[in-house]
C-alpha cells in the first residue's frame, strides 16, 4: 500500500526531530496519522535537521580496522557517533573475509 503525499507541518517536523529517539517519533507520528515517514524524514533533511550521513569516513575506516576485535562493535559505534547497525552493517558488507 502506498500512502499519498502529505504536507506535514514545520512545527511539527522540529518537535519530531527535537526528541532524542526521532525515528521512534516519527515512526509513531506516521503511523498515527496515515503518513508515509520518508515524507517526514524528506522534509526534516531539506530543513537542515538531518543530513544524509551513510558513508564511512577514510578516517572511520581506519579506526574501525584498528579496533575490530579489540573491542565490542557497540562501544565502536558509540566513538564514531554511529549507530550500531551501521557500524555492524559495514563490517558485514565491506570487511568481511575475501572482500578487499
Amino acid at each position: 500500500m502506498v500512502l499519498p503525499e502529505v504536507k506535514v507541518p514545520d512545527d511539527i517536523v522540529l518537535k519530531l526531530y527535537k526528541n532524542k529517539s526521532w525515528f521512534k517519533g516519527v515512526s509513531e507520528f506516521a503511523r498515527e496519522n496515515n503518513i508515509n515517514a520518508r515524507t517526514i524524514y524528506m522534509r526534516a533533511y531539506r530543513k537542515g535537521l538531518t543530513t544524509k550521513r551513510n558513508r564511512f569516513t577514510p578516517e572511520e575506516v581506519r579506526f574501525i580496522k584498528e579496533n575490530l576485535g579489540k573491542m565490542p562493535i557497540k562501544y565502536i559505534a558509540e566513538v564514531l557517533g554511529r549507530s550500531y547497525w551501521q557500524v555492524y552493517n559495514y563490517i558485514r558488507n565491506h570487511l568481511r573475509k575475501g572482500h578487499k
